[in-house]
């Protein structure tokens, strides 16, 4: 039979054993994203014509400069209607392209 010392480092072993199995079957990988994160749900998705600079500085690709442009835009041209619009602000398309997830009109 097995001391008492052995038993728990055998099963300790098996529990880490279990844990790693489990973590590479269930799809844990450090170097991919999970898809979650990929796009926003709609209900935490920014309204563009509603927030200020600073909630808009939050969004990827978007600086407190943009930010301020964005703002500034809407107050003399009125609300965005769609993704597109942003582009009469001067945003590159790759930005856009980035905002489209995250944001709503």
């Amino acid at each position: 039979m097995y001391t008492r010392t052995e038993e728990i480092t055998l099963v300790t072993l098996i529990l880490i054993l279990g844990i790693i199995i489990f973590a590479h079957f269930a799809g844990v990988n450090q170097n991919k994203s999970p898809d979650l994160f990929k796009q926003s749900p709609d209900f935490f998705r920014l309204n563009i014509n509603r927030a200020d600079w600073a909630e808009l500085d939050l969004l990827p690709g978007i600086g407190p400069t943009w930010a301020k442009k964005i703002v500034r835009h809407r107050r003399s041209h009125g609300p965005f209607k769609n993704i597109n619009d942003l582009k009469a602000v001067g945003l590159p398309d790759r930005t856009i392209k980035k905002l489209a997830g995250h944001v709503k009109f």
